[in-house]
Order: structure tokens, then C-alpha cells, then sequence
């Protein structure tokens, strides 16, 4: 009987034990999927950098954000992920670029002029040309393409020629698409297969297309099948994670688009969020197929519509950033907006409660949309976060009508170095000093996004950091030295900042208590590196929702 007795309450405490370990370690001790410690962990939350101890996760969210102490007195059995002594920072998230450009891209070389891409002469681009071809065993007749081609950044200052092209490689067609995405060189090979297999007469100048031309040539160099396809998307997500980056955007989704991405989504082929900005005048198509705005089903989500502003007929028309032609043709006429039309959109948008997102495509433009935006009647309290994608000279009394009516800037830093002495030449010194004003916009409060609009520029987030930092030009020219920002400013850019333009901000852009756990952790903190080194730190892993989408192979040998 006694025995008996010391049996039941032996099976009792260990019946009572077992209860508390399935949820929760003995003696109260919480079980969570990881805990992250030892390295530097910068919350992002606040204008002033913070670092946490401890983060704890669970379920891809974050649920413990705090010191060590209080962490090993809450959780017990718990994985522990050592970051010994690296730096973790919230997810990158990108501002605004072209993903479904970087699908394109999936089986394209880098002929970019330094420091995006090898290219510093023709030779050079032929020899990355030839090299590719070699090591994708590409047969005679097999298209080669490069991305990134800008002839401003070769030794000779001028345009490969299709002769060229058509010497190197007279069996194979060959695309070398523009930095900009807006036109491409082409050799006799890919003249004849467009005239050939679609029937489109193109006119060229030494293999140069123009940009009309271009955008009808891209859509038939880019079909795939729908596997092909998805491979690519994985290929062009992988592009982004490398970066450190856990959201991307499309900044102008065509209806297509759409359709893909939702179909890729519904198959689990996106392991990151995207979001995209549509055409207008695909908006009554989104509708009637039953789209919908501002949710996120399985990573993917339509953000907003975005819009482009051009300067009325009359008023000089003075922007480096693309040839008149190009705004005409590729983003131009077909899509952009003058003042009446402007005027008339933001007023259809403005109650509707979908999110504008309005390139500035001249300088001439900036007061017209700040008009249009007061007669529509946007206001900061009305929550409506309109963003302005901005690469033009903007003064200081613009930035303070756009403040007072609720818009969120978004610079493109990059422009900085890549067109900085076209702006100098163009507007003069003083003015080209207003581009990407960051500091100007920090100073009265405007909480601002800083975007690569790859792949006219890098995704790489720590070039996008230096160029805010030191605002030089290729040539080494300050282009407004008190438009420089600190470190921390420039991390606002890339991670809360652009979280707070998508309405985001309780979801992602901090290491906070309930928000997704989208990390990166980085070889070295880039508020403590000096700014020579800011752009070699290393990307070591990225993590999406407590999963790694990402993680850096250890070098061989």
C-alpha cells in the first residue's frame, strides 16, 4: 500500500511537469522557435539608433525584444541563434524598382560600367560577352543578353556599333539593354529574328533602337514558358535576399503583371512580399477581374497606382534624368500626365482611399502636382501618405507644401553619383544641389524613402547608403554639402521609412514586439564602420518571417 502510494505521486508530478514543458519550459519558462543574441542588434525604432540584447521569435513574429537578463529569466529550451558579435537590422525593404525587370534579366550578364558592372571599354564588354557564352555552353543561334549597357561609362565614349557586335558573334543574336531599361544595341541576328519571326520593321542607327521600338522588342524577347518563368521569379527574388532585402515592389505593373504574379503566388513561388504599383489605365481591368488593393495574399500585394507628372507644352522642360523622347515614348506621352489630366486624376483619387504614387518625371512639374494635390484636397491628417518618387532639384518651399498636405518623399540617392554632373551642367551648381534633398525633408518632419529604381541604378543597400551620406558625383563633385546624412538616416531610409510610405509600419522596418521577424544580419554594423568601408559590408543571411531565404556560402579552401 505504501508502495502504492509513492507510485500515484510520483505519476502526478510527472504528469503536472509534462503539462508545463509542452508550451512552456519547467517552472514557467517559455519555448520560442529562436532567440538571437550576441551581436548588435539596431532596432530601427526611433530617430535615435537603440540595440536590444535579446530578440525572441515565434510563429515569424517577433515577440521579445530586450536585455539578456530578462530573456533567460523568460525563456528556457529554446534555440539560440549566436551572432557572435555580427549586426542584425529589420529586413531591407525596397522603396521602389522594377522587379519584374530583374525576372527579365534571369539569364542575362552584367555588361554595367563600374562600379554596377566589369564594363570599361568595348573590348571588355566583348570579352563578358564571350565568357558568358562559354560558361552557359550557349550554341550558334542561341541569344546572348547583356543588362546595363551605358556607353557613357566607356573609355570611348561612344556606342558599340552592330558591325561590332555582328564581328564578335555573326552566328548568335545579341541585346545589350540599356542602363535604363528604355532602349537596347542589337546586332544584324537579332534585326533579322525580330523581322523575321514577328514582322516588326525596325529602324537602327549602327544597331541602336529607338525606345518606341525597344518596348515592343522586350515584350517578344521575354516570353517563356510559364515553368521557365517561375524559375526566373525565383532568380530575380534571389537577386533581392543577397541584398538583404525581404519586400521588393513593381513599380509599374502592367495588367500581365498581375496575372503572373498572382498565379505565382497562389503556387508559393514568392518568398518575399511584393508589392506593386498598377497603370491607371489598366485600373478598370484590375476591377472587373476582381483584383483587390491593400492586402497581402500569400506575399503578395497591390500597393497603389502610380502616376507620371509632366510639365504643361509651354513651360521649358529642363530633366537630365531622361531624353524628352524618352519620357514620350517609354514612360512618356502614352502614360504621363499633363496639368489638366493631373489635376483631375489626384482629385478622382483623392477619396477613394487608394494610394497615389506620382513620379515627377520634369522639374517643371513639381509645382503643378503641388497645386493639383491642394485642389484635390490632400491634407497630412487625412492619412492618405500620396509619395512623391523624386530624382529632380526640389527647393525648400516645395518641401513644405508637400509636408503640410501629408506626402512622403522617396529620393533616389544613386542619381547623386550616376547623373550629378548632367545635373550641374544643366540646372548650375546651386540648383543641382536641391536633388534628393534628404536632409532639407528629415528637417521638417518628413519621414522619407530613398529607392534604386533598379536597374537604372544598384540594389546594392549599402552604395544607396554612401551616395545619401556624401552626395558626390562620378567625378568626385559634393552636389550639396548640407544635404549630407548620418549613418542612422540613411538605414531610416531603407528600412522604417519606406515601411511607413506603404502603411506598413506596425507590420515591418523594426525589430519591435509583434511585428514580422524580417531580418539581415550583416558582417559589420555600418553605423560603426568607416564611411570608405560602408560599401563592403557583407550580407550573411536574411531572414523572412523566422525563415532563412538566404545565407551566405563560406569561402572555399
Amino acid at each position: 500500500m505504501k508502495f502504492n502510494y509513492l507510485f500515484l505521486v510520483l505519476t502526478l508530478i510527472t504528469i503536472s511537469l509534462s503539462s508545463c514543458v509542452d508550451e512552456r519550459g519547467f517552472f514557467g519558462g517559455e519555448r520560442v522557435d529562436i532567440l538571437y543574441k550576441n551581436g548588435e542588434i539596431i532596432t530601427m525604432n526611433g530617430n535615435v539608433p537603440t540595440y536590444a540584447e535579446v530578440v525572441a521569435v515565434k510563429n515569424g513574429r517577433i515577440i521579445f525584444v530586450g536585455n539578456e537578463r530578462e530573456a533567460n529569466d523568460r525563456f528556457v529550451r529554446s534555440p539560440i541563434y549566436d551572432l557572435a558579435g555580427k549586426t542584425m537590422l529589420p529586413g531591407f525593404i525596397d522603396a521602389h524598382s522594377h522587379f519584374m525587370l530583374a525576372v527579365q534579366m534571369a539569364g542575362q550578364v552584367n555588361i554595367a560600367s563600374p562600379p554596377v558592372g566589369p564594363a570599361t571599354d568595348i573590348a571588355s564588354i566583348l570579352v563578358v560577352l564571350r565568357q558568358f557564352k562559354a560558361d552557359k555552353s550557349l550554341t550558334e543561334g542561341a541569344f546572348i543578353i547583356g543588362w546595363g549597357y551605358d556607353s557613357a561609362g566607356l573609355a570611348e565614349r561612344r556606342d558599340i556599333t552592330r558591325q561590332e557586335l555582328d564581328q564578335a558573334f555573326p552566328n548568335n543574336p545579341v541585346v545589350l539593354i540599356e542602363q535604363s531599361g528604355g532602349g537596347a544595341i542589337l546586332n544584324s541576328q537579332s534585326l533579322a529574328w525580330v523581322r523575321i519571326n514577328e514582322g516588326l520593321l525596325v529602324e537602327d542607327v549602327e544597331g541602336r533602337v529607338s525606345d518606341a521600338a525597344y518596348q515592343k522588342i522586350s515584350v517578344m524577347l521575354f516570353r517563356r514558358l510559364e515553368h521557365e518563368r517561375m524559375m526566373a521569379l525565383l532568380e530575380a527574388q534571389n537577386r533581392y535576399v543577397r541584398h538583404g532585402y525581404t519586400h521588393t515592389q513593381e513599380g509599374f505593373a502592367s495588367f500581365s503583371d498581375i496575372v503572373f504574379l498572382t498565379r505565382a503566388s497562389q503556387q508559393k513561388y514568392l518568398m518575399i512580399d511584393v508589392a506593386l504599383l498598377t497603370r491607371r489605365e489598366d485600373l478598370d481591368d484590375i476591377v472587373s477581374a476582381g483584383y483587390y488593393f491593400g492586402e497581402y495574399r500569400n506575399h503578395l500585394k497591390l500597393q497603389g497606382v502610380k502616376i507620371f507628372a509632366l510639365a504643361t507644352e509651354n513651360t521649358a522642360v529642363r530633366t537630365p534624368a531622361k531624353r524628352r523622347s524618352e519620357v514620350q515614348t517609354g514612360e512618356g506621352r502614352e502614360f504621363g500626365l499633363e496639368k489638366l489630366t493631373i489635376n483631375a486624376s489626384l482629385k478622382q483619387f483623392a477619396g477613394s482611399g487608394m494610394q497615389l504614387f506620382i513620379h515627377i518625371a520634369d522639374v517643371a512639374a513639381v509645382d503643378e502636382v503641388a497645386q493639383g494635390l491642394a485642389e484635390a484636397g490632400f491634407k497630412a491628417g487625412d492619412d492618405n501618405r500620396p509619395v512623391l518618387l523624386l530624382a529632380q532639384p526640389i527647393w525648400a518651399r516645395q518641401l513644405r507644401q508637400f509636408a503640410g498636405m501629408g506626402v512622403s518623399p522617396a529620393f533616389l540617392s544613386n542619381q547623386n553619383y550616376f547623373q550629378g554632373n548632367d545635373y550641374i551642367a544643366r540646372f548650375g551648381r546651386r540648383e543641382a544641389s536641391t536633388v534628393n534633398p534628404i536632409r532639407s525633408a528629415v528637417d521638417i518632419g518628413m519621414i522619407y524613402s530613398n529607392y534604386s529604381d533598379f536597374s537604372r541604378t544598384p540594389l546594392d543597400p549599402f552604395f544607396m547608403m554612401w551616395t545619401a551620406m556624401v552626395r558626390e558625383t562620378k567625378s568626385g563633385v559634393v552636389l550639396g554639402r548640407g544635404e549630407r546624412i548620418d549613418a542612422y538616416t540613411a538605414l531610416q531610409g531603407l528600412t522604417s521609412g519606406p515601411a511607413y510610405q506603404l502603411h506598413e509600419e506596425r507590420r515591418k522596418g523594426m525589430i519591435k514586439e509583434g511585428m514580422l521577424a524580417d531580418f539581415v544580419i550583416l558582417a559589420a554594423n555600418p553605423l560603426r564602420v568607416n564611411i570608405n568601408r560602408l560599401r563592403t559590408i557583407e550580407v550573411v543571411e536574411t531572414i523572412k518571417e523566422g525563415e532563412v531565404v538566404y545565407k551566405r556560402q563560406p569561402p572555399r579552401g
